[in-house]
Order: structure tokens, then sequence, then C-alpha cells
């Protein structure tokens, strides 16, 4: 059983997602971050999950972990799995209402959970010795599981292309600052410079003038520059064939759970550069290169770095694949999931 805002999602997901024995229950999303719309969500999510009456709940990200450790004590439930799938870079900024929010967090998960039945699972090994050396988590487990799964696709990708300004990279996440996009577009101009040719796909979500975005005069030239193509944010059926037209893979983010979009470009034979950064560094295994944190400098070193080896591009990719398939696909995942389930 699932609950989730089901508002825009469509009939043929929903369909797909029932045929497979998965109940679907809606419960709107929380449209502001005040205080009333957070009663408004727990209340109905307390509702909704007291009615289920599941023997296995799993809270997952970080907010509705911190939600579901406040409501703990209100719920009929035998176990409790609080997913943190990634801290968020508010999670280390300093101004006051930061401060505040982590507050929040530590609280919930002190003083409500202190129950063998409890367990914290994690993304990657850095957010969980966080989480246990700053005490947010006391007297119950913790655990990591690699993600969610990735499906891994059937397809063969052909041959490299071997003239470098025929080369396509691709960036998809959102287009925002803790993304690394600002360093991404200034490295991809820098780049244009020596290679011409060279084209840059885009895919992902973009919310101008509000907090960790752009301004919208940014996003308008980057739109009138013809290197770079938008897509938005683009279904995910549709990022297979995105992937496909590409030949690397970039995030230079400053910080990930575990990056679903650098999996998932993998599984599609890329080879990768990314940020040396919790959450991307699990992605690298002799399948591209990791470059310094907010550094556009060191991005377009490692771009040309792999625009000058082209030879190692189809190495780099079956590496990619290969390291997925053998941490990271949904068949493993699952069954660590399932271990829990099924103690």
């Amino acid at each position: 059983i699932v609950i989730t805002d089901l508002q825009n999602v469509s009939h043929e997901s929903i369909a797909s997602v029932k045929s497979n024995k998965i109940a679907m229950l809606h419960l709107q999303k929380r449209a502001h971050s005040n205080v009333g719309d957070y009663l408004r969500y727990g209340k109905g999510l307390v509702q909704l999950i007291n009615k289920v009456s599941p023997s296995h709940l799993f809270f997952v990200t970080l907010e509705i972990s911190m939600m579901g450790g406040i409501m703990s004590r209100l719920l009929k439930v035998e176990r409790i799995f609080y997913v943190i799938s990634g801290l968020g870079n508010f999670f280390f900024y300093k101004k006051m209402k930061y401060k505040f929010m982590r507050l929040i967090y530590y609280l919930s998960f002190q003083v409500f959970n202190k129950s063998k039945s409890t367990k914290f699972i994690f993304q990657n090994k850095e957010d969980e010795k966080i989480f246990l050396n700053q005490k947010y988590i006391r007297g119950v487990g913790s655990m990591i599981i690699h993600g969610n799964g990735v499906v891994i696709p059937n397809i063969q990708r052909g041959p490299r292309k071997i003239n470098a300004n025929q080369l396509i990279f691709c960036f998809a996440g959102r287009l925002s600052v803790s993304k690394g996009f600002g360093e991404f577009i200034t490295a991809c101009k820098a780049i244009h410079r020596d290679y011409p040719g060279i084209k840059f796909q885009i895919a992902g979500s973009c919310s101008p003038d509000t907090e960790d975005f752009f301004s919208t005069q940014f996003y308008e030239e980057i739109k009138k520059n013809n290197i770079f193509t938008l897509n938005g944010e683009l279904p995910h059926h549709a990022m297979e064939v995105f992937f496909k037209d590409a030949d690397i893979f970039v995030l230079p983010s400053y910080r990930e759970g575990l990056s679903k979009a650098a999996l998932e470009a993998a599984a599609n034979s890329l080879p990768l550069i990314v940020s040396d950064v919790p959450g991307l560094r699990e992605c690298i295994k002799e399948n591209g290169y990791m470059c310094r944190r907010n550094d556009a400098e060191d991005l377009t070193k490692k771009m040309l770095e792999i625009i000058k080896n082209l030879d190692q591009l189809p190495n780099m990719g079956k590496n990619s694949k290969h390291h997925i398939q053998q941490y990271f696909s949904l068949e493993k995942i699952s069954k660590e999931y399932l271990s829990l389930i099924c103690k």
C-alpha cells in the first residue's frame, strides 16, 4: 500500500501500479511550509496509516521520516523503518532558520524513537555517520541500503562517436545551485570554445528566483544559447531515450543521498563525470571521473580529459553498466528490503 499525492499522476500509471496488487491511497502534499499545513498533512497521514493498520511501515525521505518520528506513538504499527534518502544541503547551512529545522529533526528522532522495532535506513555511509555522531538516533538500529534499485535496460548501446565535436554531454536533475548547475553551464561554455560542435542536453525542473535556483535572466540566456537543449522535466519513461542519445553524463552536485539520475545514466552505459561527494562517489568505479565540489574549473578539466581520451569511452560505458548490475540493480536492492520484511 502506497500513500502519496496522486493529483498529478496519470490514470494509466495508477492502473499499472494497481495491476501489480499495489494499493494507492491519496494524501494531498503540503503546499506551504507553515505549521497549519504540517498539522493537516500529519493528521491525514495518521488517519490513513491507522485505517490500513500495517505490520511494517516505511517513511521515505528525511522530512517524512521526521514527521513519522513525531507521529510514531499514535500509530498502530509493529515495525517502523525510516528511509533517509538524503540529508539535503540545508542540513549544513548556518542560517538560523536551518539551525532551527535541524533542532526539530533532532527532537523528533530523540523523543519518539527508542524502540527495537525501529530501524533507520541510509543510502550512503556519510549520512549514517552524521546521524550517529551527532546523536540524531540513539537506541535504534541503522543500516545502509544503496538506493531504491535500478532497472537495467536490455537495449545495447552502439559504438561511441569517435569525433570529439560530435559528442553530447547530458545533465539530469533540478537546474539549481546545489545540483552544481551553475558550474555545469560555466564548464560547457569553456568546452564549447575549443570544441564548437559539442552539444549539451539538459533535463530537469526549474523554479527561477526561488531559493536554491538562479534568476530568470540566467535561464533565459541559456535558452537563447544554441549549444544547450533544455528539455524540461521529463517523465521517467522518456529518460531512457534521453540517456541513449547522449555520450557522457555530468552531475557536479554538492551532495546527494544516492543519485538516481547518475545510477540510471550508468545503467544505460554512459561514462560519468560527477563531484567527489557523498551519494555520487559511490557511482564511480573505473567508469568516469570525479571533480571537486563547487569548482567549475576542475569540472572543465575533467570534461576535457574525457574528450581527449575518447578511446576509453567504450570500456567506461561497460564498466558503468557492470557497476550498476553488481551493486544497485532492482533485483539486488529489492532482496535487501524483502529481508527486512520477512524476518
